[in-house]
């Protein structure tokens, strides 16, 4: 059986392609649906257009899922050797890809639509960013790895690791899961503070949380992405403090949006 992998492709400053590139092998794939895949799309015009710029036109597939990635129809079509393919963790959403070294397949990000579709409009977003943001850091010659922005990092993650030590098991655990992927590697923060630089949560006390705690790595991106004349919402992504029993807390100690411990009590 044969199932089309739609290319999206995001031309910079030119109309948008939604284009039937080639039918790929797959046998157990789903047809992607023709909607979601013209949201994330569109979410991807809609970045700023000095990020187009700057990362240029770079081809984002929407499949139906990561076992359609790893199949051997789209090692091929991506130019991935089958140890690199079979790496990539099966809980990704996205992923965006650069030739690092051969066999690690060409420019491209690819959205994963079994992770995507049920998510809230403002995380469908947030991930199609996110990748746009790790082409950034590539364009920008691995911008992550910089002495500036390694420095700024660095500073949040021992501020966050000794904030952790301060919580109780259950609290710690709930901060290293919503937080953790991001404070264990630095091109995942580049990406994710960046997104939220641009598009900051809705969500006041996530928001708070999540610029207390990455607050020198947000300042260090700010800088960077002002430079680039790539736009920042200052009013959603300035860091405020929450008063955690009215927001409704957690048991033991909480953290807070200036990135603080303090004792807390279950609502």
């Amino acid at each position: 059986m044969r199932s089309p992998l739609r290319i999206l492709i995001v031309a910079a400053a030119s109309a948008l392609l939604i284009g039937q590139a080639q039918a790929l092998q797959y046998r157990q794939s789903k047809t992607v649906d023709d909607n979601l895949a013209r949201t994330l799309l569109q979410y991807a015009k809609d970045a700023p257009p000095q990020l187009h710029k700057i990362i240029g036109d770079v081809p984002i597939y929407v499949m139906d899922d990561i076992a359609m990635f790893k199949s051997p129809a789209v090692a091929r079509e991506l130019k991935m050797n089958r140890a690199f393919q079979q790496s990539v963790s099966n809980g990704l959403a996205g992923l965006a890809m650069w030739p690092i070294a051969k066999g690690r397949g060409f420019r491209s990000i690819s959205l994963f639509a079994d992770k995507i579709r049920d998510a809230p409009a403002e995380r469908q977003r947030a991930i199609v960013v996110h990748e746009l943001m790790h082409q950034l850091d590539h364009a920008l010659g691995n911008a992550s790895q910089n002495r500036t922005f390694m420095a700024a990092y660095k500073t949040d993650v021992q501020n966050f690791n000794k904030m952790t030590r301060t919580m109780s098991a259950e609290d710690r655990e709930f901060f290293n899961r919503w937080l953790g992927y991001y404070i264990k590697s630095s091109h995942e923060a580049f990406a994710e503070v960046a997104t939220h630089l641009v598009y900051p949560q809705s969500n006041g006390d996530e928001r708070a949380i999540f610029f207390g705690v990455f607050s020198n790595t947000a300042a260090a991106l700010e800088k960077m992405l002002r430079a680039r004349d790539i736009p920042i919402d200052v009013r959603k992504a300035t860091p405020a403090t929450i008063d955690w029993p009215e927001a409704g807390s957690r048991s033991g100690s909480c953290l807070i949006g200036e990135g603080l411990v303090r004792p807390c009590t279950r609502q």
